[in-house]
């Protein structure tokens, strides 16, 4: 709605608890939102009011509201039919209009006496989209395998709860990709290749694993991507996918599952080299850098650098396309979310990505 034009005066995720003891311990807040939500909406004076989703706090909001005189609109019907099926008798009282995404919503309303409007489910639009796109996914992500969407929701609990359960599952399907979506956008993926390595930190990490790593038979699962929206983070999400990873190297008889790490900070310090940026640490001893953090956290070893991971060349014209940049000369240039600096020679711009090596034991 946001996209479409909407004013986002708050966020629904700020609203969302799971489970009863999570709503009990935030009963205040709770009052609170439903509270802020009436006064809101009073001040806007609309002529009809569209509630989406989010029975438990929008049925409260609907049945206050028909007492305003609002004409009400749900979009995305409780799901009556599978528990407390006598809350039709609500919607019915308070609902002017309901809008459903289930083929069978529409029959299931209608022993009710209560007409609904079928109107698509969002994800076939979704798919649809991106069918017509032609488009593959991130550009960063090898598209000739095929790709299982994992929809675990977007509430801590849901994730915590239902995404190690389905990526458990993913040790069934090798040969496919798994991305974890958040409804329309993609908030996490990571793909591996197996390769033969002898143990020694390969300096050129991502491009080493993708062209001598194949030679001869593998003994290691490499990952060479691994990606999570920033909003997506904290979440425990990021664990689950490197554990997920390392399970899928034991179930396919490799010694380790070893990943070219992209620190998550070094970006913060582009002219810091990655061999000394590797060193840092915490009081604790752990490393200063989150995402190298967290491997340690579920055992990773923590490697050498690979100072030499990715090479990207390119002209003065396409960096500057590229980063919405001018490169006037030659010279290092410091380039937004760049590990390392970007470097002019000739009117060529070459990037060489540093990444650390860690090693996760199958």
């Amino acid at each position: 709605m946001q996209q479409a034009g909407g004013h986002l005066v708050k966020h629904y995720k700020d609203l969302a608890f799971m489970g009863f003891a999570e709503v009990v311990m935030n009963l205040r807040t709770i009052f609170r939102n439903i509270d802020f939500c009436k006064s809101d909406i009073l001040s806007y004076a609309p002529d009809a009011l569209i509630l989406v989703d989010y029975p438990g706090f929008n049925m409260r909001i609907a049945k206050w509201a028909r007492r305003q005189g609002l004409r009400i609109i749900y979009y995305i019907s409780p799901q009556v039919w599978a528990w407390k099926e006598n809350r039709v008798k609500q919607i019915r009282a308070n609902v002017d209009k309901m809008l459903v995404i289930l083929p069978f919503e529409k029959e299931f309303y209608r022993k009710w006496n209560y007409d609904v409007e079928y109107v698509g489910h969002p994800l076939v639009e979704v798919i649809d989209n991106f069918r017509a796109s032609g488009a593959s996914g991130p550009s960063d992500i090898p598209s000739n395998r095929p790709i299982i969407a994992l929809l675990p929701g977007s509430r801590k609990q849901e994730i915590l709860k239902k995404l190690p359960i389905m990526l458990e599952a993913s040790r069934f399907f090798p040969d496919f990709q798994f991305w974890v979506v958040d409804g329309r956008e993609t908030v996490g993926y990571a793909c591996t290749v197996p390769v033969r390595w002898d143990g020694l930190a390969e300096p050129r990490g991502i491009d080493w694993a993708l062209s001598n790593g194949q030679s001869g038979e593998p003994t290691t699962l490499c990952a060479v991507v691994a990606g999570l929206q920033p909003d997506y983070r904290g979440k425990g999400i990021s664990a689950v996918l490197l554990r997920r990873m390392t399970a899928l190297a034991t179930a396919h008889g490799f010694d380790a599952m070893i990943a070219p790490v992209r620190p998550t900070w070094k970006e913060r310090y582009p002219l810091i080299p990655i061999e000394s940026y590797v060193k840092w640490r915490r009081e604790d001893s752990f490393h200063y850098d989150p995402w190298l953090r967290t491997h340690e956290r579920i055992g990773g070893e923590v490697l050498d650098p690979a100072p030499r991971s990715m090479t990207i060349t390119g002209s003065r014209e396409e960096w500057e396309e590229w980063t919405e940049l001018q490169f006037p000369e030659d010279g290092d240039y410091v380039v937004p979310g760049a590990l390392a600096t970007v470097r002019f020679e000739g009117g060529v711009g070459t990037y060489v990505e540093p990444n650390v090596w860690v090693r996760h034991p199958a």
